[in-house]
């Protein structure tokens, strides 16, 4: 129970910041701007889907090797997972962010609510490394037995994009893009405070070689990755 009821916490409040957008888009640009986010929400959810591949592949080869006592495993997981994480959020970003002008009208964005949706994407996407890490970096937080330590970094996003929703939103008036910048903002907060407990953790010294990728270890990592990305 001790590491179970704050995972399950941790990912149900996950779920929650597009809630908090959608509720601060929907006080400001009513259902025109509910309509736009939920079309260009499809993008944002193939960001989070791999970014589940790798970090819960990541999750369980780490969760295997630490009950083999195979520290050594672990650390090359753990350096992988980072390096594919980073790398996969750096080109999927630069693709969807140049793709969603053409892909949103085939996801339902008519003329009402294409250019805000287009705007607000294409900040989720240029800003996506955030998500990406973060999600990714979670789930190999919990599976190193730092599952408080995520659960905390959840809710501190959480409200760090509440505070953000309102000030961009409420205040400034920056409308989607406003509701992307401050989601992307307390994801990039989050991904920065998971890599440094990551790589400091006390279970396993954390080394530069290990970040170079092994074929053999991605492949083991997306194996068991696969169901959550679907």
């Amino acid at each position: 129970c001790a590491s179970v009821l704050p995972s399950m916490l941790a990912q149900l409040l996950n779920s929650c910041f597009i809630i908090v957008d959608g509720f601060f888009i929907g006080q400001n640009m009513g259902d025109v701007g509910l309509a736009a986010i939920n079309v260009a929400w499809p993008i944002t959810a193939l960001f989070q889907a791999l970014s589940l591949c790798i970090g819960v592949g990541a999750a369980v080869r780490i969760a295997t090797a630490r009950g083999q006592n195979q520290m050594q495993e672990v650390a090359q997981v753990r350096g992988n997972a980072i390096s594919l994480l980073t790398l996969t959020a750096l080109v999927c970003s630069v693709v969807l962010y140049h793709a969603s002008p053409v892909l949103l009208p085939f996801m339902g964005a008519n003329e009402e609510i294409y250019p805000m949706a287009l705007e607000y994407i294409q900040v989720v996407c240029a800003l996506a490394v955030g998500q990406m890490v973060s999600t990714g970096l979670l789930a190999v937080l919990r599976s190193m037995g730092s599952a408080v330590a995520a659960m905390a970094i959840t809710v501190a996003g959480l409200f760090s994009n509440i505070l953000l929703d309102w000030w961009m939103i409420d205040v400034k008036q920056w409308g989607l893009a406003g509701a992307a910048l401050a989601t992307a903002v307390s994801q990039i907060g989050c991904a920065v405070v998971c890599l440094l407990l990551v790589v400091t953790h006390p279970s396993v010294k954390f080394s530069l070689s290990s970040l170079k990728m092994d074929k053999t270890t991605v492949e083991r990592m997306l194996h068991f990755g696969i169901a959550p990305m679907g």
